[in-house]
């Protein structure tokens, strides 16, 4: 990577740059922009010379940073959230995920294979801490440094400061200087490939960036990331509605979202699109270990002990001891929710009683769509009724209703209550969907009674 220093400012080498800079950028106007900076710089360059520690080093570099940032660009400053995590703060995280994942994986954060990447680096603190809490094992230092260690940031400047500042570090602790490899100029959340659940790729991701960085992201996306940590930025608003400054929408993420923290939720307004919930989403995606989480959430003795927590914040999960077995039941329940069209059909007993007044009025049987589940049974319309639902199928629910009941509300006959609509755009008719409703009426059945199966051994299991 070409770097220039113009007037203590990294400098990225991009063609025009230099000639832009030398065009507008001379004689008197070049002197007495720095001379009215010198004493800016004079107060730096001093308090910088007397830090010494690289825990200093590091929270000098960051409210330098943050605050010239806020100044140079207040509007990004606001939308990205540029308010950087405390060292302290990092330092507990990283000894925290390093004792978790030796007290539940046997490994520790330093072992190879146990690949870390950092979604939203910033300066680069996470990675500089986690270096510095590698110090004393050169081996295993150079080879995380060269190969396990990830890091994204999406605006140009910290993404400059991020690469020195995590180079110097290494520099610090090993005696020599050696590239950081594995930094790569991306928005996280555009970074949707094929380790992930949406199962997409951006189409433009890679269309402004260098082969370089290109070679980065991919070679991060096939890597099994192990460990997600940093702190993404939070900005659920902008800070003035009039500044027209609102968050950018991330489609595939936000619909992520929608598909299981809002359909789970029965909050009436929600601020899951903020920027903090579209990392947690993403990172819960991009992790080999989702599926044990979504074995838990599913877990009736967990849903009833924090009912009311999970109302009203991020939910907080526990570790069983049998984790593989956790992690097996929650893609199994994955494939069938995901799956539910695919899935075999439950053997459903039909019967056709035919409606004689609709039949002579000329008209389609009358639409009921009503379910009891008492009887095991649903009534389709005046004609058709289907039998032998099980019991445990009605137990499968989507926030307070069963799947079932989910379905056959959304395929009822509604009248708009505008005429003008009503008269001209009340086209929809459950005759005809009748078949593919049984059809999935039927698969849905299976979906039920297969998850409650699951659901049904969990019970008993203590974390």
């Amino acid at each position: 990577m070409t770097m220039i220093l113009i007037a203590n400012y990294p400098y990225a080498d991009c063609g025009g740059g230099l000639l832009l800079e030398g065009a507008f950028f001379t004689g008197a106007l070049k002197r007495q922009t720095l001379k009215g900076l010198e004493s800016y710089y004079a107060a730096i360059r001093s308090a910088a010379a007397q830090i010494a520690s690289h825990s200093e080093k590091q929270t000098f570099l960051k409210v330098i940073y943050e605050n010239f940032y806020k100044v140079y660009n207040a509007k990004a400053a606001d939308r990205l959230g540029v308010v950087y995590t405390p060292n302290e703060m990092v330092r507990f995280m990283i000894a925290g995920a390093d004792w978790l994942c030796e007290k539940h994986f046997d490994k520790n954060l330093i072992d190879q294979d146990v690949d870390i990447l950092d979604p939203a680096t910033g300066t680069g603190t996470f990675i500089c801490e986690l270096l510095e809490h590698f110090r004393g094992q050169p081996k295993k230092l150079a080879h995380k440094y060269r190969h396990e260690l990830y890091a994204n940031e999406v605006a140009i400047l910290p993404y400059y400061v991020a690469n020195l500042n995590i180079e110097a570090t290494y520099a610090a602790l090993t005696g020599s200087y050696e590239e950081f490899p594995n930094l790569c100029f991306v928005d996280t959340l555009d970074n949707v490939g094929l380790h992930t659940a949406a199962k997409g790729v951006s189409a433009d991701l890679f269309g402004s960036v260098s082969e370089e960085n290109v070679a980065r992201i991919k070679r991060q996306n096939s890597r099994r990331i192990s460990v997600v940590i940093g702190n993404p930025p939070y900005n659920a608003n902008q800070a003035n509605e009039n500044d027209n400054n609102k968050n950018r929408t991330y489609p595939q993420i936000d619909a992520r979202i929608k598909q299981t923290y809002i359909a789970q939720s029965t909050a009436q307004k929600t601020k899951l699109y903020d920027m903090y919930a579209r990392f947690f989403r993403w990172a819960s995606d991009r992790l080999a270990i989702f599926h044990y989480c979504y074995a838990v959430l599913h877990n009736p003795a967990y849903r009833e002990k924090y009912a009311q927590n999970l109302k009203r914040e991020f939910p907080r999960i526990p570790f069983y001891a049998d984790f593989w077995q956790w992690a097996d039941w929650g893609e199994a329940l994955m494939q069938l929710h995901i799956g539910y069209e695919t899935v075999t059909p439950f053997v459903l007993t039909r019967t056709d009683t035919p409606d004689v007044k609709a039949r002579a009025a000329g008209m389609a049987p009358k639409a009921v769509l009503r379910a009891d589940a008492k009887a095991g049974s649903i009534t389709l319309d005046s004609q058709t009724t289907l039998r032998g639902i099980p019991p445990e199928a009605w137990a499968y629910k989507l926030g307070n209703r069963c799947a079932i009941d989910w379905v056959l509300d959304q395929y009822k006959e509604k009248k708009p209550k505008d005429p003008t609509i009503r008269e001209k755009f009340d086209t929809y008719r459950f005759a005809d969907y009748k078949e593919k409703v049984i059809d999935l009426l039927m698969r849905v059945t299976t979906v039920s009674v297969e998850t409650m199966k699951i659901v049904d051994a969990m019970k008993g299991q203590k974390p």
